[in-house]
C-alpha cells in the first residue's frame, strides 16, 4: 500500500486523505468530516446516543454548505435538497427521522431501548444521506473518499457489517446489535493495537483467564467446544480470513446425505482463537464467511473424508 502523506488541513483527519485543501478550506467540511470520524471511533464503545448528533451533524454541516446563504430552517433545507438532487422519499423520510432522534436525544435524553432505533437510522439515513452530500459538495462518494480501501480494513468491514444490519432489520431481528459485533472488534483493534478485546463466546462474556492461556491451548479449546456445542464436524477456513484479525478461521457446518455421498450444506459456526470469538448468527456467518466461500473449496471439503459418524446429518 502506498503511503500518503496529508497535506496540513488533512492532518486533523483519520480516514479523509483523497480532499484537496481547497475542499477542506470550505466552511463546515472539515467539521463534517471530523463529526463522522468520531462517530465511527464511538461505535467501537457502541455509544449510539453520542453516535447519532455526530452522524446528523456531519450531514446537517454539509447541507448548510450547500446553502449556505439560505437562512431557513433545516428541514426545510433538506426539502430543498430532496428536490434538487432527487433524494428518494425513503431516504429523504428517514433523514428527518434521524434529525428528529437527534434532537429528542439532545433535548428529552436517551433511554436504553432507543439503540436499535439509532443503529437502525445510523444505518439507513445517516450513511446514505451523507454519502449523497459528501458527492454533491466536494465530488467525491463517502466510500470513495475514506482511505485506505483494501480488504479487510475497516471499510471493507464496515460495508459488511451494513449488509447484515439491513437483513437484520428486513426480517425485524429485535437483535440487530449482534450484526455490529466484527465492525466494533475492527474499530477497536484499529485505534488501539494493544487493545484485548473482550473474550466474546456467542456474545456472551467468556472467563477473563482464558485471555491469557496459550494459543494452541485456547485453539485446542475452541475446537472441543465446538464439536461438543454443535456435534458436527470442525474444520480450518485456511482460505478465509478472521475479518479482525487476518488469521484462519474454525468453522463447523453441516451437510446433506449420508456416507460417501454426503454434500456441504451450510456454515454452522465460526471461531477465531486469536480474537476469541464463537459465533452462530446466522446472518453474520452468511456475509462475511459462508459468501466466501468457493465452489473449489466447498469441493475442497467435500473430498475428504466423510463426516464423523457421531456428528448431526441435515
Amino acid at each position: 500500500m502506498t503511503n500518503v502523506v496529508p497535506t496540513d488541513l488533512q492532518k486533523p483527519l483519520c480516514f479523509f486523505f483523497q480532499f484537496s485543501d481547497d475542499v477542506l478550506n470550505k466552511e463546515g467540511v472539515a467539521s463534517a468530516l471530523q463529526s463522522f470520524e468520531t462517530a465511527i471511533m464511538l461505535i467501537a464503545y457502541e455509544r449510539w446516543p453520542s453516535i447519532v448528533p455526530l452522524i446528523w451533524g456531519a450531514c446537517e454541516a454539509l447541507l448548510r454548505v450547500k446553502y449556505p446563504n439560505s437562512d431557513e430552517k433545516i428541514h426545510i433545507i433538506q426539502e430543498k435538497f430532496k428536490l434538487e438532487k432527487n433524494i428518494s422519499s425513503a431516504l429523504n423520510n428517514n433523514a428527518h427521522k434521524l434529525r428528529q432522534l437527534r434532537n429528542d436525544i439532545a433535548h428529552k435524553g436517551y433511554i436504553p431501548r432507543d439503540t436499535q432505533k439509532c443503529i437502525e437510522l445510523f444505518f439507513n439515513a445517516g450513511i446514505p444521506y451523507l454519502d449523497c452530500l459528501l458527492e454533491d459538495v466536494t465530488g467525491l462518494k463517502l466510500f470513495e473518499a475514506l482511505y485506505p480501501q483494501s480488504e479487510g480494513e475497516i471499510w471493507s468491514v464496515f460495508k459488511d457489517t451494513r449488509k447484515v444490519i439491513t437483513r437484520k432489520i428486513n426480517k425485524s431481528d429485535d437483535k440487530i446489535e449482534k450484526g455490529l459485533l466484527f465492525l466494533i472488534l475492527k474499530i477497536r483493534n484499529k485505534f488501539s493495537p494493544t487493545y484485548i478485546s473482550e473474550a466474546l463466546w456467542d456474545m456472551q462474556s467468556f472467563y477473563e483467564e482464558e485471555l491469557w492461556i496459550s494459543e494452541m491451548r485456547f485453539k485446542n479449546k475452541l475446537i472441543n467446544c465446538i464439536e461438543k456445542k454443535q456435534n458436527d464436524y470442525c474444520f480450518e477456513l485456511s482460505d478465509i480470513r478472521c475479518p479482525i484479525c487476518g488469521s484462519d478461521v474454525l468453522a463447523s457446518f453441516l451437510w446433506k446425505g449420508k456416507g460417501e455421498n454426503w454434500q456441504f450444506d451450510s456454515l454452522n459456526s465460526v471461531g477465531c482463537y486469536k480474537c476469541v470469538y464463537l459465533i452462530e448468527d446466522k446472518d453474520l456467518i452468511e456475509i462475511f464467511f459462508h459468501n466466501r466461500l468457493t465452489k473449489e473449496l466447498i469441493s475442497e471439503l467435500e473430498s475428504d473424508n466423510p463426516p464423523l459418524a457421531k456428528t448431526v446429518c441435515v
